[in-house]
């Protein structure tokens, strides 16, 4: 061995893990560690025992002051008792709450420590007001108090590679639940995004056969029949519309206005007819209007005539329109639900770009999570590997 080997710091090999056998190793140091937290938690016990013991003898020696015997006025006596007791009374609680403690080794290490700085808090006056004739006594509890922290906190300085080592399972355990939750999460939405194209994928089929039997229907004779009957009432309709425009051209509207010009409400009906010409054929077959014409002694027997034989074709254009047309219904029907396939479809395709996007998230937040799973693992000398 060279002279300077000596110097030499020894450097330990790095453990390497696969994440398959990640779990066998927090099994193996969580129950190393279960068993030094055992060993470290009844120490903790036993101290804990030792410092009640000593706080109930030192409460014993308070409750047997007699302030008789002290030099002061019986003003500051009575001040002194009833903190006394007050202090006395805030020290036997803790001891009750100490008695309690239970849990692992943090947290019961964090209720100890909230427990005294509690009790610390809540008696600081009444120490202060009883130390003025009795401090040596009141004394010997902060004492034991301090002496008491002390050496719990050697103890941990002690244990603290160890309190460390739990304090890193305890991290790489979150860190592996983290993991899991993360990867069911994006399991759950690739199972969705699976689904919505399988959905896809039928739906598409759907459309496909929609659309051949549309083309078949489309192609069909009786369909070009029901266009036929369609075409001949559109060309009906608007002939009619003429005969309409004829029949309202042989009503004298100003021959009527000069007559009624000075009565307000039928020269409101004479206008009315005037703009509104269809909707008062078809609601009363002009009969206000002709009544009018009547009274103003215009000859009414063509208007009628014309009215009547243009309310029949109406209504006999209004019973053609009215017939069953099996092969366009057939059409509309298909093509609603080819256009509702095709929105799902769409809705689909929404749905998996939203759900790509989660996915991309979930990885970029299962690498930052690998990450500070290796950092973790690496303080036990751990590497793990990709």
């Amino acid at each position: 061995m060279g002279i300077f080997d000596i110097f030499k710091k020894k450097i330990e090999a790095k453990e390497t893990l696969s994440s398959s056998s990640l779990d066998e190793f927090i099994d193996r140091k969580s129950s190393e560690l279960t068993e030094k937290e055992s060993r470290f938690n009844e120490t903790i016990k036993q101290r804990l025992v030792i410092f009640i013991e000593s706080l109930e003898n030192k409460v014993k020696v308070l409750e047997s002051i007699d302030l008789k015997d002290r030099k002061a006025d019986e003003r500051a006596k009575f001040i002194v008792k009833e903190n006394l007791q007050k202090y006395i009374s805030n020290v036997t609680k803790l001891m009750d709450k100490l008695k309690e403690v239970q849990g692992n080794s943090e947290k019961s290490l964090e209720r100890i420590n909230m427990l005294i700085n509690d009790f610390e808090k809540k008696s600081f006056l009444n120490y202060e007001k009883a130390t003025f004739l009795i401090g040596k006594e009141l004394g010997s509890i902060k004492d034991a108090i301090s002496l008491f922290f002390k050496n719990l906190n050697l103890l941990i300085e002690d244990n603290k590679p160890f309190l460390d080592s739990i304090d890193i399972i305890n991290k790489i355990k979150r860190y592996i639940k983290d993991l899991k939750n993360q990867e069911n999460l994006e399991n759950e939405i690739k199972v969705e995004i699976k689904k919505g194209n399988e959905e896809k994928e039928s739906s598409i089929k759907e459309i496909n056969i929609g659309n051949y039997n549309l083309n078949l229907l489309k192609n069909s004779e009786k369909y070009y029949d029901e266009l036929n009957f369609k075409k001949k009432i559109e060309e009906k309709k608007a002939n009619m519309d003429r005969d309409i425009i004829v029949l309202r051209s042989i009503i004298d509207f100003k021959t009527l206005a000069n007559v009624f010009h000075y009565e307000a409400k039928k020269m409101s009906i004479i206008n009315e007819h005037k703009q509104n010409f269809r909707t008062f054929l078809d609601k009363d077959n002009l009969m206000q209007l002709i009544r009018l014409m009547q009274e103003a002694g215009l000859d009414i027997k063509e208007v009628i005539k014309k009215t009547n034989e243009t309310k029949e074709r109406l209504e006999s254009i209004r019973i053609e329109e009215e017939r069953d047309l099996p092969e366009t219904n057939k059409i509309y029907a298909l093509v609603q639900d080819i256009k509702k396939l095709e929105n799902r479809i769409k809705e689909i395709d929404e749905e998996e770009s939203r759900s790509k996007k989660r996915i991309d998230k979930i990885k970029e937040n299962k690498l930052t999570v690998i990450d500070s799973l290796k950092q973790e693992l690496l303080k036990f000398n751990v590497e793990l590997k990709a």
